[in-house]
Order: structure tokens, then sequence, then C-alpha cells
């Protein structure tokens, strides 16, 4: 699986390159796109991104799975309140895959209408390495594109690694953070102001988050459970 992984990063990065490669003609436009501010230069940062995040893969496959924090415990790190939107009843679950076990917390925040949403969700994969995959891709590559209908880039939160979406006609808003190399944070907004997904994941205790571990949200979950048992 270690060598299966490294080779869809690596074959990713020798396809851009190869298409790079083929553009342009004469000296002057391998000169302008060879730049550091060239498309060529700008795929080069890309896969030097991607490299990174493939040797960072094997060393995380070298990392055995964990027990998660149970779900109960995620939800704790939930915004009460997104935007002046209220939260809606959050919902939890700690799934089993084979010997893969991981725990997922979210909660929607609606509005008087249907047109202002807010939704967080939190992820605990627990080292286990396929599921990061498409998170890693999407946060080592050193997105970023601007245009008239929004943006999309790379970014840092509160210091972890993290992605800033913007859609300006639809005015919806996506940020995703990796914390603590282990919990993926995901808040979406629709029909709020640009920045508000931003100002919502910063405001979460990310710091504190990073720091939990399986076992005690284990023993959280299976005293709750022995509570339940007597009533």
């Amino acid at each position: 699986m270690k060598q299966f992984n490294k080779m869809i990063v690596l074959s990713v990065i020798a396809l851009g390159l190869t298409l790079a490669g083929c553009g342009g003609g004469g000296n002057e436009g391998a000169e302008s796109e060879g730049g550091d501010g060239g498309p060529l230069g700008k795929l080069k940062e890309a896969a030097k991104g991607l490299e990174d995040m493939a040797n960072e893969m094997e060393q995380m496959e070298q990392k055995e799975p964990q027990p998660p924090v149970h779900f109960s415990k995620l939800i704790e790190y939930l915004p009460t309140t997104v935007a002046g939107l209220e939260m809606e009843e959050p919902e939890g679950e700690t799934s089993q895959m084979g010997e893969w076990t991981y725990s997922t917390a979210s909660a929607k925040y609606k509005g008087e209408d249907n047109n202002n949403w807010a939704e967080v969700t939190i992820h605990d994969y627990a080292y286990i390495n396929m599921l990061y995959m498409p998170y890693k891709m999407l946060l080592k590559m050193g997105m970023k594109k601007e245009s008239t209908s929004g943006y999309e880039r790379s970014t840092e939160i509160l210091g972890f690694p993290g992605y800033e979406e913007w859609k300006k006609k639809q005015e919806r808003s996506k940020v995703t953070a990796l914390v603590g190399e282990r919990f993926i944070v995901i808040v979406t907004t629709k029909g709020v102001a640009e920045g508000l997904a931003r100002e919502t994941i910063e405001g979460m205790p990310l710091v504190e988050l990073s720091e939990e571990t399986g076992d005690q949200a284990a023993d959280a979950g299976d005293s709750a459970g022995s509570e339940d048992m007597a009533n």
C-alpha cells in the first residue's frame, strides 16, 4: 500500500511536468514559462508540494492506526453558533471497517430560511492513511486561483495547513484544515458574508483538539455507555 500511494502521487507529478514541457517553442517562451512566476515554475512548485506529501504519507504509514476519539468528544468541539445561525441537533458516529475505526461529528446551522445555512464537520481518521489522501493532495499542492467567480487557495489556519474556497455567485464558502496531522475540520457556509467560514474555524479550539487521543475519549464513551446500562 505504501508504494502504491507514493506511485499515485509521483505519477501525477510526472504527468504534470510532461504536459508543461510540451507547451511553448522558442527560447523566449521557455524563459518566460520557466521563471518562478511562469506556469512551469508554478507547476514545479506544486510538484514539490506533492512530492513532500508523498514522503509525509510514507512516514504516516509507519504509524499504527490509533483508537479514534469518540464522536461524543468531537461534538464538544463543534461551535454552538455560526454567523448568527442556530445550531441544530449535532450528529456523530464511530464506525469500524475491518481493522480500521474512525469517528465523525457534525452539526448544521440554519437561519430563518433555507438560503442561509452552515455546516461544521470534524473527522478523526486516526491515522488511517488512505482516508487522508484526498485532503493531503488538496492541502499540499500550494494552490492559488482567483477569478471573477471567486477563489480557492492553500492557506494556514491557526498554524495548521488549510484550504479556503469562495464561490461569489452562490455565496458559498468552504474552509478545510488538517489539525495535528490527524483531524480533518471542515466549515461550509451558504448565503452569509465572505470570510465567516474562516472566522468560524479560527474561533474553534483547534490546538486543544490536536491534543486529543482516542484513549481519553474511549474512556468517556465507555463511561457514558455504563450509565445508559445502569439506567
